[in-house]
């Protein structure tokens, strides 16, 4: 036994296995915080201090909160192996798409401001918690694993297909998990020991190494960074993007979380996530600006009305919670005539504010085109940042690549199959993205740890064949 927990053997016989118990926390003995990590932790603290200030003193907070959310369901599905991109949950049709992967954000989406919603009239409870997994999985693949209850039976993670005897990592058993969640309920509300960063690093571990839903495990361990953010007064609006950088390192994501079970270390685990904190903040600060400044400058030329109800600023208004819109559906929301939107979305065109994306006489549908620009500022840097990390380490390229929309059709099919898309190794049913096309173990060679399909001990099993033949797939 380690101070993370230990490993403990249930029933008897050919049924056996080992599930995890993990230690309760804080950790016993205590966190050896050395210079450089307290370097990072001042540093992270600061740029979440700039950020939440920001954030307080500009005229529209909407104006970002909105999209920011968006962001981090997109980024926070895909670490999950979810294959969409903005374009398709900005899409006017969003709410209404049969596409199964857009359903999973939409309902992140949802979840995170019903959370956010709650989180004022409740603490940050196991309660909270089992109210916004059901909230994340209604209707969507995940939906028959209770939606809103901790599990009642023991659950593994590992590649496709793969049973307790061979799973990568085996949570804690019901009566382990049940008695974890307490804990951490006590810990997440009750403690004081640490900074509330290392404390946010230490909960999002032990909520990780518990997983105590059949499914949205991931999805709802990152939304409870920003939701314990918020409750220690550290952020006053969800404006961090934590997801962007877990995503972008994903496979150091896993390693340290597996690092901390294995060894204990969970001081390597906290210098990683207060870098993610930091870098996040970074970002959001970077977009905030570029975000204001766009707003103030279209603000400047939108003429003046002397009607009592200015429509164009109201369409204004709009376009910065949903920057693509039809004609039809936005006169609904609005809740005014069809041709007094057309006539704004003319004006606005005209102003080059709006741009019709579409060839059509009906049904066009147009884009706030910088708006847009900026907001994927960040995923640009992500998609530039994973492909040279990619040429030096072969990172994850399949996954940090974004699929340009020409190339859904192909995309739709490879999922139908099941298949790897980086070596086209046909997997039964949906693979997770941590766990690469299902052939291949978790037990990683060294050599081959950043793969896009996470090749195994056994190089020779790869049907990409050698590592150069998966880059220059691409």
């Amino acid at each position: 036994m380690n101070r993370a927990g230990e490993f403990i053997r249930n029933m008897t016989g050919e049924a056996a296995y080992m599930s995890f118990r993990p230690a309760s926390l804080p950790p016993e003995p205590p966190l050896e915080l050395d210079a450089d990590l307290i370097r990072l932790l001042i540093d992270a603290n600061c740029e979440l201090a700039r950020l939440n200030t920001a954030a307080a003193m500009i005229p529209s907070t909407d104006l970002f909160v909105s999209m920011y959310v968006r962001k981090e369901a997109l980024m926070t599905s895909q670490i999950e192996g979810t294959q969409c991109t903005l374009d398709d949950i900005l899409d006017p049709d969003a709410d209404s798409n049969v596409n199964l992967d857009v359903s999973d954000v939409v309902n992140y989406i949802n979840a995170a401001q019903f959370a956010l919603q709650r989180l004022k009239s409740l603490p940050l409870c196991n309660r909270l918690l089992r109210e916004t997994h059901a909230q994340l999985m209604t209707g969507v693949r995940g939906q028959e694993k209770n939606p809103g209850e901790f599990r009642r039976s023991q659950n593994w993670i590992g590649p496709a297909g793969s049973t307790l005897k061979n799973a990568r990592y085996i949570p804690p058993n019901v009566e382990d998990m049940t008695s974890a969640m307490s804990e951490l309920e006590k810990y997440i509300n009750e403690s004081q020991e640490y900074d509330p960063l290392v404390q946010a690093a230490l909960i999002h571990y032990q909520f990780e190494t518990i997983h105590p839903f059949l499914d949205g495990n991931g999805r709802i361990g990152r939304l409870l960074i920003l939701l314990y953010l918020i409750q220690q007064n550290l952020l006053g609006q969800p404006v961090l993007y934590v997801s962007y950088f877990l995503k972008k390192n994903q496979i150091e994501y896993y390693d340290r979380i597996s690092e901390v079970r294995r060894t204990g270390n969970y001081e390597q685990w906290i210098r990683f996530f207060l870098e993610a904190l930091h870098s996040a903040a970074t970002d959001a600060l970077e977009s905030i600006q570029q975000l204001s400044e766009l707003h103030e400058r279209n603000i400047t030329v939108l003429p003046k009305s002397r009607r009592s109800i200015d429509h164009l600023r109201r369409l204004f208004d709009y376009l910065e919670q949903h920057p693509i819109i039809d004609i039809k559906r936005t006169a609904s929301a609005l809740n005014v005539s069809y041709n007094t939107i057309a006539s704004a979305v003319l004006k606005l065109t005209s102003l080059g504010i709006l741009h019709e994306t579409t060839n059509a006489a009906r049904n066009r549908v147009f884009a706030y085109r910088e708006y847009l620009r900026q907001s994927l500022a960040s995923s640009r840097r992500l998609r530039a940042g994973g492909l040279q990390s990619l040429s030096q380490n072969a990172d994850l390229l399949g996954e940090f690549c974004k699929i340009r929309r020409s190339e859904r059709s192909t995309r739709v099919i490879h999922r139908r199959l099941g298949q790897c898309l980086r070596c086209k190794h046909r997997s039964p049913g949906r693979t997770p993205a941590d766990e690469g096309c299902g052939l291949h173990s978790s037990l990683l060679a060294p050599g081959h740890r950043r793969h896009g399909c996470l090749r195994a001990r056994r190089p020779d099993r790869c049907h990409a064949g050698p590592l150069s033949g998966h880059l220059s797939a691409s």
